[in-house]
C-alpha cells in the first residue's frame, strides 16, 4: 500500500557521508512513461478518450498521479531529481533501494550478482493497476497457403515452448504454460504474472509517440522542479491536441 511503500522508501534513504544530502535513495525513476501510466491506472485515469480524439491528461486522476511523483522528490525527499541520475545503475550499485522496472532487465540482474527480489507493482492509488507491453506474432491475410501453414507451425512451436522464453524474463501468454510447476518456480516471472488481471496498455492511437514523449517530458519537468504538476500536464495536453488535430486532418483518426 501507499503508506507502507513510502515508509520503506524513507527508511532506505540515508545521508551516509553527513553532507546533508542523501547518497542512498529509497527510490529512483527509471522510465517515466511506463511508471506514470501504472499509477495513473490505479487512480482510474487515462491519457486520451476511448476514440483517441480527446486528450485527458488534465483530468483530476492525472493530476493526482503527477502530484504523487512530485511529492517523492520535493516533499518526501526519497527520490533524486532525474538530471544527472541513472536510476538503473544506482540500483545495481546499491545506491537505490527500489526501482519499478520490467522483466527485460532480469537477465542483466542475474549476471550482475546483485541480491534482489521482485514483487507486483505496489498499490499507490485507489485500486490495482500496472502498465504492460506485449510481443505479437501476426499472419498476413494475403500470404499463400504454403507460407501460412509454415508460419503457423512456427508460431505454434514458439507458443508451445514459451517456457524457454519465460526463463529470459518474459511472461507467456498461454495460461496453460503459466499454470505449470516449472513456470511457478520462476520467482520473478511469477511475481509479474500476478499483475495480469490489472494490466493497462498504452493507447492504440497513431500519435502514440508524440503522446508518450509529451508524458515523459511532463514527468521530468515536475520531478526536476521546473513546472508544477498542473502546469506540466497543461503544456502536454496542448501539444498532444496539436498532434490529434494533425492526425484528424490527415484522415488518420
Amino acid at each position: 500500500r501507499r503508506e507502507e511503500l513510502l515508509d520503506a522508501m524513507r527508511r532506505i534513504t540515508r545521508d551516509t557521508d553527513g553532507d546533508g544530502r542523501p547518497d542512498q535513495w529509497g527510490f529512483a525513476m527509471t522510465e517515466p512513461r511506463m511508471i506514470y501510466q501504472s499509477v495513473m491506472a490505479q487512480f482510474g485515469g487515462a491519457l486520451v478518450s476511448a476514440d483517441g480524439r480527446t486528450c485527458l491528461m488534465e483530468s483530476p486522476e492525472n493530476l493526482r498521479t503527477m502530484e504523487f511523483f512530485h511529492g517523492l522528490v520535493h516533499r518526501e525527499n526519497v527520490c533524486p531529481k532525474p538530471q544527472g541520475t541513472d536510476a538503473w545503475v544506482g540500483f545495481r550499485r546499491g545506491k537505490v533501494g527500489m526501482v519499478f522496472e520490467g522483466v527485460w532487465m532480469l537477465g542483466e540482474l542475474e549476471k550482475s550478482g546483485l541480491e534482489f527480489v521482485a514483487a507486483p507493482f505496489p498499490q499507490i492509488g485507489t485500486g490495482p493497476g500496472v502498465w504492460a507491453g506485449s510481443h505479437v506474432l501476426c499472419l498476413s491475410a494475403v500470404s499463400g497457403n504454403p507460407q501460412k501453414e509454415a508460419s503457423w507451425r512456427f508460431m505454434k512451436y514458439l507458443s508451445d515452448h514459451s517456457l524457454e522464453w519465460a526463463k529470459a524474463g518474459q511472461i507467456p501468454a498461454r495460461r496453460s504454460i503459466r499454470a505449470t510447476e516449472d513456470f511457478q518456480a520462476l520467482a520473478v516471472q511469477g511475481a509479474f504474472a500476478q499483475a495480469i488481471p490489472d494490466l493497462l496498455f498504452s493507447p492504440p492511437v497513431p500519435y502514440v509517440l508524440e503522446l508518450e514523449n509529451e508524458l515523459r517530458l511532463a514527468v521530468e519537468k515536475v520531478m526536476r522542479g521546473n513546472a508544477a504538476p498542473a502546469e506540466a500536464l497543461g503544456t502536454a495536453t496542448r501539444n498532444v491536441e496539436k498532434a490529434i488535430g494533425r492526425m484528424a486532418g490527415e484522415g488518420g483518426l
